[in-house]
Parts: structure tokens; sequence; C-alpha cells
């Protein structure tokens, strides 16, 4: 009946399709970190050729090339050329399409999973990492093709990263609030060393101050520059004037137990905030502090 006919016909678009597969793999051996002039004219004349035999399958030739290349968004280059416009609107509604798509789809994937994030159960590194790979991946679409910005893609860039940038946002507000609760200070006199304010709170302001500082580099990108940068220098300047607390009370033998947990913790968020050398800094002054104590 029909059905072995169009099972022929699935195995046969198989077979061809895994020739281009190895054609495009030989052209463009992973990773490729720069989908090239000149590799865009092979790979172009691989989906030239299958256009005349096996049209089905040349909408895949971009897919398969941008599962090849460090950077996706640069398969966009494809349609645009046979395309012959940069215009978003003639890609989106062609077969060629498809690599849009998948670059919508994966950054879907990225929203919903920052978005989803919670405090206070998030690792800081995995959320960094979500956020900068969706700016990367947003940013450089928009600059791929030349975005009309009514043009739905652009629309819905433009939209997303707003969104992501109010998630993040609402992370960087509850800084200073997770800092603190780690860093007690008592009314009027600096830091208060009556109490440890445990594990918890300790690794909790280790996450915050991560996560704060790792965003520099893309938080222009996904739209939360100006909060990341006023909470960063709270959270400096909060452990700045802690530090200085922290090593007069290493002097103080009624204090010494609790101000060395604190110590330790200040040392490690100097490290994330400042520098290492900093952090080194620090460890000297409080040794000598200590000395001076016993």
């Amino acid at each position: 009946g029909s059905m072995a006919v169009e099972d022929a016909d699935e195995m046969a678009l198989l077979l061809a399709a895994g020739e281009i597969i190895e054609k495009l793999a030989a052209l463009l051996p992973k990773p490729v970190p720069v989908f090239s002039e000149t590799l865009l004219w092979d790979v172009r004349s691989v989906y030239d050729a299958l256009i005349e035999t096996q049209p089905d399958v040349a909408p895949y030739v971009a897919v398969i090339a941008m599962n090849r290349l460090s950077r996706p968004w640069e398969a966009l280059r494809l349609p645009m050329m046979i395309s012959r416009k940069n215009d978003e609107t003639l890609i989106a509604k062609t077969d060629m399409g498809l690599v849009g798509e998948i670059l919508f789809d994966r950054m879907d994937t990225l929203k919903n999973s920052i978005q989803a994030t919670r405090h206070p159960l998030f690792d800081a590194e995995l959320l960094m990492e979500e956020v900068r790979t969706f700016a990367d991946l947003s940013s450089h679409i928009v600059k791929e093709i030349e975005l009309k910005r009514e043009g739905d893609w652009a629309k819905r860039l433009m939209g997303e990263r707003v969104m992501i940038g109010k998630v993040m946002e609402g992370f960087m507000d509850r800084a200073p609030k997770e800092f603190n609760a780690a860093l007690p200070m008592a009314k009027g006199t600096g830091g208060d060393f009556s109490r440890h304010p445990g594990a918890e709170r300790h690794e909790m302001a280790k996450r915050y101050a991560r996560l704060v500082a790792g965003c520099r580099d893309f938080a222009a990108a996904a739209s939360f520059a100006a909060k990341q940068k006023a909470t960063y220098e709270d959270l400096c300047t909060a452990l700045k004037r802690y530090n200085e607390d922290v090593v007069r009370a290493l002097r103080d033998p009624a204090r010494a137990e609790i101000a060395n947990a604190q110590f330790e913790l200040c040392a490690d968020l100097t490290a994330i905030l400042f520098s290492d050398e900093e952090a080194a800094m620090l460890r000297r002054r409080g040794k000598a502090a200590q000395a001076a104590a016993a």
C-alpha cells in the first residue's frame, strides 16, 4: 500500500540527508570558530545542489551547519544570503526560518529556566550561565539580522530581554539583605560579633556575591546594568566597612571565636568582590591581629 511507498520515500530522504550531513561535516569540522565568507559559499553550494535534487532536505542545511558552529547565530547568514535581504520577515516565512525557530526555542528554554529560578535554592553559576547565553543569543541575533524594530522577532527579543532583566533585578535587590544577614551590624557600633549568623547565611552571602560580581560582563546585554552596578557598589561598601570591624574584633579575646569565623567569610567575600590580592592582604592583617590578641 501507500504506507510502504511513504516509508521508502522516507528512507531515501534519510539516506540523502546522511550524505549531506557527511558533506557538511567535512566542510565544517566542529567547532567552527567563525562562519567565514568562504565557508558560507561552500555551504551555499551544498544547499543549491539540494534545491535541484531534494528540495525537502535543503532547509536542513542551515540547521546542520548551525550545530557545528561555535557561534550558532552565525547560521542565520545562510538564509540571509539566500533571501538576499536582511529582512527577518522574509527569513521567517521561508523554510530557512528553521534556524531562527531553533534559536528562539533555545532562548525560550533558557528564559523559562531563568524565570523559574527562586531564592533561596538556586545555583549562582548556572543562573549566570543561562543569563549570559540568553543575552548572547539575543544580542547576536539582533546584529546578524538587521531587525526592523517593528518585526515579530525584534519585538519578541526586546520583550524577553526586559523580562530577564526584571528577574535579575529581583536577585540584585535581594543581595544586600542576604549580605547583611551574614555580616550583622550592631546599632551605632559597627560589626556585631555576639553570635555566629550560621553556616547557611554564610553560604548565601557568598552565593549572592558571586552572582552580583559575576554578572558584570553581560548585565548590559540583559538590561540590568544600572542595578548590577549599584548593587555591586553597595556590597563593596558594606564589606570594606565590616572588614575593618572584623580585624579590630580579632584583637579582642572576648570576641575572638566568632570574629575568627566571620573573618574567614570576609576573606572569601573579599576574593569574590575585590580580588585575590586584596583577600591575601586582609589575611595578613588578620594574622597580625590574631598574634596581637594571643
